[in-house]
């Protein structure tokens, strides 16, 4: 058996590494890491979360790489993120890696963004990375966000609260549990937001589009919501395209000016028979229905 090697390292810049070669690196205490060496052995490294006079710590996990099935754990602790100034967290491997701790992401007196830059690891659809427990916003700093790069899925199955909210750049992120999201807008930059089989969320915030267009992935009878939008200007070209598209399944708003004369006319659902993109309207009552042809409702 490949013998395994913990390192602690010190400082708020360096990388958590789980990698193949049984080699771990964390910038600090709080960590559980499980991997797979290229024998397929198993082996297990742990860091016990800390408490200082009687209350729990935090401990920060700035910059982190995971690999297969790398797991951020805790035993009562706080782990903060975003304290640096390129905060990144980076998911590769063969196999899911997880963050099974709630997560404060911490911002500045400026907007800081953390990018989450995950692989497709699975190969698949299934879920690339998954935060287990909640993502939220820091009281005393809460100017933060988060990127989602890489085109793999970060699943959340927490409640997500970040004030500058989170922007989709590639791959997808998912959110597996229903009032899942209490805080931060949406930005759709070029990837996709999905929603489990029969969620249901009430986004208490606008979405957004870039000129990069985007995609909202509808599980089979979930039902999600936005606020008005019709004050977000989306940008040039951008389109949106909803697939698993069901009547009743998507609101923007509470009436028919939810969406503006430019959104109107940049927002599709995709017709997996025909493989072709149709347009939606949005009703009187904020609900989007389809425009041509015919969509059976599977609610």
């Amino acid at each position: 058996m490949r013998c395994v090697t913990v390192t602690q390292c010190g400082g708020t810049s360096g990388f958590f590494s789980v990698a193949a070669s049984g080699t771990a690196h964390s910038n600090d205490k709080g960590v559980t890491i499980r991997f797979r060496d290229d024998e397929g052995e198993t082996h297990h490294g742990i860091f016990e979360s800390q408490r200082a006079s009687g209350s729990v710590t935090y401990s920060y996990q700035n910059n982190m790489l995971f690999e297969d099935g790398g797991a951020l754990t805790s035993k009562g602790g706080t782990f903060w993120a975003g304290n640096s100034t390129a905060p990144s967290w980076k998911v590769r491997g063969t196999s899911p890696s997880s963050c099974e701790a709630p997560i404060q992401v911490l911002g500045a007196s400026i907007l800081r963004v953390m990018t989450l830059d995950v692989a497709d690891v699975t190969g698949n659809d299934q879920p690339d990375f998954i935060f287990r427990q909640s993502v939220k916003r820091h009281n005393d700093l809460p100017m933060s966000g988060i990127n989602k790069t890489g085109i793999g899925t970060a699943l959340m199955m927490g409640v997500f609260d970040l004030r500058n909210g989170l922007q989709v750049s590639c791959g997808t992120v998912m959110l597996g549990i229903s009032n899942g999201w209490t805080g931060g807008a949406i930005t759709l930059h070029g990837g996709t937001f999905a929603v489990s089989n029969n969620t249901v969320n009430a986004i208490p915030s606008v979405l957004k589009v870039s000129e990069r267009g985007g995609t909202i992935q509808l599980g089979d009878g979930a039902k999600l919501s936005f606020l008005d939008s019709s004050g977000e200007a989306w940008a040039g070209d951008g389109i949106l395209v909803v697939k698993n598209f069901a009547e009743g399944a998507l609101r923007i708003g509470t009436t028919g000016d939810g969406l503006n004369d430019d959104q109107k006319g940049k927002i599709f659902w995709y017709d997996a028979q025909k493989n072709k993109n149709r347009p939606l309207r949005i009703l009187g009552n904020g609900y989007l229905t389809a425009q041509i042809g015919m969509v059976i409702s599977i609610h």
